[in-house]
Parts: C-alpha cells; sequence; structure tokens
C-alpha cells in the first residue's frame, strides 16, 4: 500500500510540474511575441518621426491594443 501511495505522488508531482512548465512556457511565447510587436512598432516610429509627432502616445495605443487581443485570444 505504502509503494502505491508514492507512486501516485510522484506521478501527480510528476504531472503537476508538466502542466505548470507548459503554462510558463505560453506565457514566455505570448512575451516575446509581445516584445517583437513593441519593437517593429519602435522601429516604424523611428523610421517615420512625423507620425510620432502628430500622436506620441500611438505606440504604447498599439501596444495595448496587441496585448488585449493576445490576452482575450489565450482566454
Amino acid at each position: 500500500m505504502k509503494n502505491s501511495r508514492i507512486t501516485y505522488h510522484k506521478e501527480r508531482t510528476r504531472r503537476e510540474f508538466k502542466e505548470m512548465v507548459a503554462v510558463q512556457r505560453n506565457i514566455i511565447e505570448k512575451y516575446i511575441i509581445l516584445l517583437g510587436s513593441f519593437l517593429m512598432i519602435s522601429d516604424a516610429f523611428k523610421q517615420f518621426p512625423a507620425l510620432n509627432l502628430i500622436t506620441p502616445e500611438a505606440p504604447l495605443q498599439i501596444v495595448c491594443y496587441i496585448m488585449l487581443k493576445y490576452y482575450r485570444a489565450s482566454n
């Protein structure tokens, strides 16, 4: 009886660990995607400074929109 309990505990712990790693990997992948999007938007505004003068908060608004889009898609 004791061995089966230990085996169950090890398997449950292993399964929980795998789930935790999968969730963390998913979060990291989304962060990388958002960071890449932000850098692309930032580079675009550096290439066209006139856009930045018209709407200085535009890069932040675009990044917030992208973050909301990915957040809603993940839930």
